[in-house]
């Protein structure tokens, strides 16, 4: 699996456009967007980790085996 990081700033109100992406038509991308929210302190309570929609996306997949071992080699790809 690749992984590519964007930053994009939204345009208009829930709308992110992509272009220009190296896949190929019938191939299958998994999208994950994360905010950055201007005036917050940029640090997360407990609270808002577990109130978070993105903890718990990946329990029900079972094509990534140990999650934590898939996030790491996630973390690899981008950082390269």
């Amino acid at each position: 699996m690749d992984a590519l990081r964007f930053r994009k700033k939204l345009e208009e109100d829930g709308e992110i456009v992509l272009t220009g992406l190296p896949g190929k038509k019938g191939e299958e991308a998994e999208v994950i967007v994360l905010f950055e929210r201007h005036g917050k302190s940029g640090k997360m309570t407990l609270g808002d980790l577990l109130n978070n929609e993105v903890v718990g996306i990946w329990q029900d997949r079972t094509d990534i085996g140990d999650s934590v071992k898939y996030a790491r080699r996630l973390r690899g790809a981008v950082r390269s």
